[in-house]
């Protein structure tokens, strides 16, 4: 009796540590040699399940699985243009529950950018339409609204460039040629239609001028232009996002305005700009730099080794968006080592900004952690972030394991243990570490999961890949 009492006892304590836990259930393994594979995505969800794409030697491949994983078909996009000619491969998308293959063709000074649906079983449509089409492109992004309801396609040329708005159907709503100070970054496109565009400075700009927001009405596309800078601090680098309650924010790191920016100054603090209601003459702006008790802190804990700048190598990932009006900055140290001709691609400690609406930080504080690889493209480095339950979640494969807060245990590119950790960052910006137990993934189940691949469901539901080195799998990780 006393060791059934001891075991309920036991249980009773062990169901909320396991509750606290991302649950995870995987599908079946799927044979292809790690090496081979690139470019492994998640493009959207359909009533029957959800649909893939990855590459083999520049060849992509979709395919389509059902809710338990189970592959259901898979074929090989070859995309042509209207008259027959092989296109370029974009990407591939779901707009309005229908999946899309987008491509482009370049000829005679013009771009053209098609568009051709996919049926459920895998088909080609016989229509390959022409949805934009501009003077001979370097670079074309596009983006659709959160509701699907509006399609904008960008084509940068070298002297010109065209951003054409679209409906959910393909219908064009306008299309206008600008000239483009910079390089386009990122394209935002807002429910109403309005559509954003982002543009980085050359390195040798002012400081008053690294970066541009261009705006296009929703109804003609009629142009206006934000300039972003400071007398006093360079902007670094930014990402553009909308808010919940519909605005538009720029942010980003920031240096010092007397820095080169090709130079890659180290960051010393943040900075905002918000658009409220389309009202590009009138933004709030703001520029905070990091406490000195975040640098002393995070540069006594991971010291230089080799007495450089640290945060120099701080690449800005994601900016999060609040409830609240604030949000999250998540940024990575990257570094690339050259090793007697092997080079070695590091991905080392997250940077977590949390910003007040104001732009004024509520903390600034780092998951100290270290993942590298000889594969630019290793499919197992790097992190999944998001909100959950009011809670900033982050997990990633550790290489070097957080015991405690200030004793790593460090290991070379070559170990290959990488158990998921889960860091919850709390809303004061403590952190809780856990290592989880429940994935079944790591050296003993012969394959990896690869969180910075998981695709969203529902707030707590999120399709996710595991990776082995004869097979990959798909799987549901579950808050």
């Amino acid at each position: 009796m006393r060791f059934v009492l001891l075991y309920i006892v036991i249980l009773f304590y062990a169901i909320p540590v396991i509750s606290q836990e991302p649950q995870f259930k995987w599908g079946e393994k799927l044979n292809r040699k790690f090496g081979q594979l690139d470019k492994l995505d998640i493009i959207g969800v359909d009533e029957d399940g959800f649909y893939a794409t990855y590459t083999v030697n520049e060849q992509i491949t979709l395919e389509h699985y059902d809710p338990q994983h189970k592959r259901f078909w898979t074929t090989a996009l070859l995309p042509h243009t209207p008259d027959g000619h092989k296109a370029d491969f974009h990407s591939v998308q779901m707009i309005k529950s229908r999946l899309y293959l987008f491509s482009s063709s370049t000829g005679d000074g013009e771009t053209q950018v098609y568009a051709q649906e996919i049926s459920h079983n895998g088909n080609y449509h016989s229509q390959i339409k022409v949805v934009a089409q501009g003077v001979a492109g370097e670079k074309t992004i596009i983006e659709t609204s959160e509701d699907d309801a509006a399609v904008a396609v960008l084509i940068t040329g070298s002297n010109k460039s065209t951003v054409t708005l679209l409906t959910g159907s393909f219908s064009t709503n306008w299309s206008q040629h600008l000239t483009i100070s910079g390089n386009a970054e990122e394209l935002l496109v807002q429910p109403d239609g309005t559509v954003y565009l982002l543009a980085k400075a050359p390195a040798a700009a002012p400081a008053t001028t690294a970066y541009y927001l261009y705006q296009f009405n929703k109804k003609n596309g009629t142009q206006s232009l934000l300039v972003l800078g400071h007398m006093d601090y360079r902007p670094l680098s930014a990402k553009l996002t909308a808010t919940p309650d519909g605005n538009v924010v720029v942010a980003g790191y920031m240096s010092p305005s007397s820095s080169v920016a090709s130079h890659h100054p180290e960051p010393v603090g943040t900075f905002i700009y918000r658009i409220e209601k389309h009202n590009m003459q009138n933004p709030f702006s703001a520029y905070t730099s990091f406490s000195r008790q975040f640098i002393s802190d995070y540069k006594r804990f991971k010291p230089d080794n080799d007495n450089s700048q640290r945060l120099r190598n701080l690449h800005l990932d994601k900016v999060i968006p609040l409830s609240s009006g604030g949000l999250y900055l998540l940024g990575e140290v990257c570094v690339n080592e050259d090793r007697a001709g092997t080079m070695v691609y590091h991905n080392n400690d997250i940077i977590l900004i949390k910003l007040r609406q104001n732009g004024t930080p509520v903390f600034a504080t780092s998951i100290n952690k270290l993942q590298n690889g000889t594969n630019k493209q290793n499919t197992i480095r790097s992190y999944f972030a998001a909100i959950v339950q009011d809670t900033l979640r982050v997990l990633y494969l550790n290489f070097e394991y957080n015991k405690l807060q200030d004793n790593i245990a460090m290991f070379s590119h070559k170990y290959t243990l990488k158990t998921p950790v889960l860091v919850s960052i709390l809303p004061d910006g403590k952190q809780n570490i856990k290592r989880l137990n429940q994935t079944q993934t790591g050296r003993d189940h012969g394959f990896y999961l690869r969180p910075c691949s998981a695709y969203e469901l529902s707030n707590t539901e999120y399709i996710v890949i595991g990776m082995g080195p004869e097979f990959y799998r798909y799987g549901r990780m579950t808050f």
